[in-house]
C-alpha cells in the first residue's frame, strides 16, 4: 500500500524522494473471493469520498504517534467484508472527476489500487488490464519487475512470477537509499526494505494458486 505523503507548500522531501524510486508498496493482500455487495451496501457518501484531496483519498495512511495505524479515504470502506468491486468503483469515480490535472505518479497509484482491488473481487481481467496500463508508466525496472509478478500471479503463470521475482532481486540499491528510508520511516511510521515490493513479491509466491492476496496474507 502505498505510503502516507505528508506536503506542505508544493512537493514534499518525501514524495520527491519517493518519485525517483518505484515506491508501489503492496496495497492488500487478504484471501478468497467473499460475495461482492452493491455499491450503496459499502459506500455510504460517495460525494464525500469523490471531493476529498488525492493526499486525504488515496494515501490516507498513517500511525497515530505511538499508536495504532489510522486509514481514511478509500481504504477503510475495502476493509469491509464484499467491498472490493464497490470501491474500486469510487477509485475509477474518483480518477475520472479528478484525475486531469493529477502528476503522473498520483495517476499511477490510483490506477495500481484500482487494479488491486478489482482482483480482490475476483475480475482478474480487468485487474491485469489496469496494472498493465500502470506498468506502461514506469520506467523502473524494480517496479516493472513488480507489475510483472502481480501480473504473472493473476495470470497463474507460475514460472514467469518467479522471474520477475528474480529480476526485481537484480536490481541495484539506488544511492540515496537510506535517504529515503530515513524520510519514509519519519513521514509514514514504517520500515522499507530494498529492494521495495520484495514483501509483496514473497506473498505473491506463497499466495499462488489462490485468489488474489489483499491485505498481507492468504
Amino acid at each position: 500500500m502505498a505510503g502516507y505523503v505528508a506536503c506542505g507548500n508544493g512537493e514534499c522531501k518525501m514524495e520527491r524522494a519517493l518519485r525517483r524510486i518505484p515506491l508501489i508498496l503492496p496495497l492488500i493482500l487478504l484471501c478468497g473471493f467473499a460475495p461482492q455487495k452493491s455499491y450503496s451496501e459499502c459506500i455510504e457518501d460517495p460525494e464525500a469520498l469523490l471531493a476529498m484531496s488525492f493526499e486525504d483519498f488515496d494515501q490516507g495512511v498513517r500511525p497515530d504517534g505511538d499508536g495504532p495505524r489510522q486509514e481514511w479515504g478509500w481504504r477503510p470502506l475495502a476493509r469491509q467484508e464484499g467491498c472490493y468491486t464497490a470501491v474500486a468503483v469510487l477509485l475509477s469515480q474518483w480518477r475520472e472527476r479528478n484525475g486531469a490535472n493529477l502528476h503522473p505518479f498520483h495517476q499511477g497509484a490510483l490506477l495500481l489500487h484500482e487494479g488491486q482491488l478489482r482482483a480482490g473481487g475476483g475480475d482478474y481481467a480487468a485487474a491485469i488490464s489496469l496494472i498493465e496500463e500502470r506498468r506502461a508508466m514506469e520506467s523502473d525496472a524494480a517496479g516493472k519487475a513488480y507489475f510483472d509478478a502481480m501480473i504473472a500471479f493473476l495470470r497463474s503463470d507460475r514460472e514467469a512470477l518467479l522471474a520477475a521475482r528474480e529480476r526485481l532481486l537484480a536490481v541495484p540499491e539506488p544511492p540515496n537509499w537510506s535517504e529515503t528510508q530515513r524520510l519514509f520511516r519519519e513521514q509514514a511510521g514504517q520500515e522499507m526494505t530494498w529492494p521495495i515490493n520484495i514483501e509483496a513479491t514473497d506473498t505473491l509466491v506463497r499466495c499462488f494458486g489462490k485468489p488474489y492476496p489483499v491485505f498481507g496474507e492468504c
